[in-house]
């Protein structure tokens, strides 16, 4: 089996700017699919898991850097009676999530937006029951002050399961961050889950994080 260095995947933890990041999964995104499965990639699988064990009302899902596809697929094998839309900065990847289906009829995603959640905030006047992420909070993406913008998206008692690379979850102090907002009220069940996020010895955490957001937000 292969293993993330062997694609130079820390490279696209290195991007500085939104439009380098985009135009690198523009083009990495007829691959991508194929990538995941020689690295044994699962992350995607363990957040949909860790969603449909500890989710039981929710029925409208935002998916933040869908990239594509691989969450929403997970989500509905164990539950298809969500209805998900999908959110990422590179359309390429969009176009490759807009083909994945539950079954011959329907297709994964109910609605797929190009979106840069960094630098575009009209977005927040949708609200939905949840949000997922898988591999989306890590180096060079999207950090703890985007949890902010991810939050106006979000219904009040909305549930919120998404997964954090390990060392950017520590050198962004998610947990301080957080921590605050659970204190002030913004959040409340706050917890965090350990896993690796490959099928391997390959060694890459990622902290799950999941919380509901306050009633009163």
């Amino acid at each position: 089996m292969k293993t993330p260095d062997e694609f130079n995947i820390s490279k696209v933890y290195a991007y500085g700017s939104s439009t380098d990041l985009k135009n690198y999964y523009n083009d990495w995104a007829h691959e991508y699919d194929s990538y995941t499965v020689d690295v044994d990639y699962i992350l995607p699988k363990k957040v949909a898991e860790i969603f449909c064990s500890k989710n039981i009302t929710s029925k409208t899902v935002l998916d933040i850097g869908c990239g594509t596809g691989l969450l929403g697929v997970e989500l509905l094998r164990i539950n298809p009676n969500l209805t998900i839309d999908g959110i990422d900065i590179s359309e390429s990847m969009l176009d490759i999530a807009k083909l994945k289906r539950i079954d011959d009829k329907n297709f994964c995603y109910k609605h797929l937006y190009s979106v840069d959640i960094k630098n575009q905030n009209n977005f927040v006047q949708k609200q939905y029951d949840a949000l997922v992420s898988s591999g989306t909070f890590t180096l060079g993406h999207l950090d703890a002050q985007d949890l902010y913008n991810c939050l106006e998206m979000l219904k009040p008692e909305g549930f919120c399961v998404v997964s954090v690379k390990s060392d950017h979850f520590e050198l962004d102090d998610f947990t301080g961050k957080l921590n605050d907002l659970e204190k002030s009220g913004e959040i409340k069940n706050l917890e965090y889950i350990e896993v690796n996020s490959y099928n391997s010895n390959y060694d890459a955490k990622s902290i799950i994080v999941i919380f509901l957001k306050s009633l009163y937000r």
